[in-house]
C-alpha cells in the first residue's frame, strides 16, 4: 500500500509542475537560459514567474519565450534571434 501512495505522490508532482509551467512559473527542471549572439536571457521573479529581458534592459519583460527543440529538453531556439542554445543535463 506504500508503494502505491508514493506512485501517486510522484504523480500528482509531475502534474503540478505542468501546471505551474503552463501558468509561466520557472520550475527549476533546468538552468536558466541566455542567448550568447544577442544577450536576450531567462530570469524568474519573486513569485517565481519566468520572464525574458535583455543584458541592458533587467526589468524590462520582452514577453519571449525560448522555445524547446526536441523532446530531450536541452536544446532551445531564442525567439528573438533564432540561435539555437544547447543546455548541459
Amino acid at each position: 500500500m506504500e508503494n502505491k501512495n508514493l506512485f501517486n505522490l510522484a504523480k500528482r508532482l509531475v502534474e503540478i509542475r505542468g501546471e505551474a509551467k503552463k501558468l509561466g512559473m520557472f520550475t527549476d527542471d533546468r538552468e536558466l537560459l541566455e542567448c550568447p549572439k544577442c544577450g536576450l536571457m531567462e530570469d524568474v521573479d519573486v513569485t517565481g514567474r519566468l520572464f525574458t529581458v535583455f543584458k541592458n534592459a533587467h526589468y524590462e519583460d520582452t514577453g519571449l519565450e525560448f522555445k524547446e527543440i526536441g523532446k530531450k529538453g536541452n536544446r532551445f531556439s531564442c525567439p528573438n534571434c533564432g540561435e539555437i542554445i544547447a543546455v548541459s543535463e
